[in-house]
């Protein structure tokens, strides 16, 4: 048979001793000889932060914090792409806007724990959302913004944001902001630029 299709048959073996030493599990389908078959695979999701750095595994521990409901505001598409993927991969409910009227039409409409918003948004700023959404001081939020100076800090925390992250965010600071935040808990102000 090596010598019909080449090889030395090594393949399923390898695959198999990568596949288990990342924790996965592999398995084949066939419906007979001749027929082909189909490998499966399954592995853990990971992510990275947004643009660079480790992968951390994505594990709610499954409490109502880690199905709460987080107001996603970002105009930058395959940024809010990877936060909306990983957002949700945690187990949280996410609705996403990409413009300031988008995010107080949705914020109309439905009641949120969180808002995680960028702060340059094309039809306003974050930080206007922020100062209309908190008001009732029951809504915590996280800025999220390209510029981390102390002034950029200090107007995201009188705009009411709990916290602040320069971009690129970092998945596992922002995770555990966001458990601390919805578990009632003071969240550090800034994120490391």
């Amino acid at each position: 048979m090596t010598n019909r299709y080449g090889g030395l048959g090594l393949g399923l073996a390898i695959s198999k001793r990568v596949i288990d030493l990342h924790g996965g599990k592999i398995s084949v389908q066939s419906g007979g000889q001749g027929t082909g078959a189909t490998f499966t695979i399954k592995l853990k999701a990971m992510e990275t932060s947004l643009l660079e750095g480790p992968a951390y595994p994505l594990d709610g521990d499954g409490s109502a914090r880690d199905r709460a409901e987080i107001l996603l505001v970002e105009d930058h598409e395959d940024t809010a792409r990877a936060l909306r993927r990983m957002l949700e991969n945690a187990g949280y409910q996410v609705r996403y806007a990409s413009t300031l009227a988008s995010a107080r039409d949705l914020a109309a409409k439905r009641h949120f724990q969180l808002v995680i918003s960028d702060l340059g948004l094309p039809d306003g700023s974050g930080l206007d959302l922020m100062g209309e959404l908190g008001d009732s001081g029951q809504l915590r939020g996280i800025a999220l913004s390209g510029f981390g100076s102390e002034s950029d800090v200090a107007a995201a925390k009188a705009a009411g944001f709990a916290a602040h992250f320069t971009k690129p965010v970092d998945w596992e600071r922002l995770r555990h902001t966001i458990h601390r935040l919805l578990d009632g808990r003071e969240a550090s102000s800034t994120s490391p630029t």
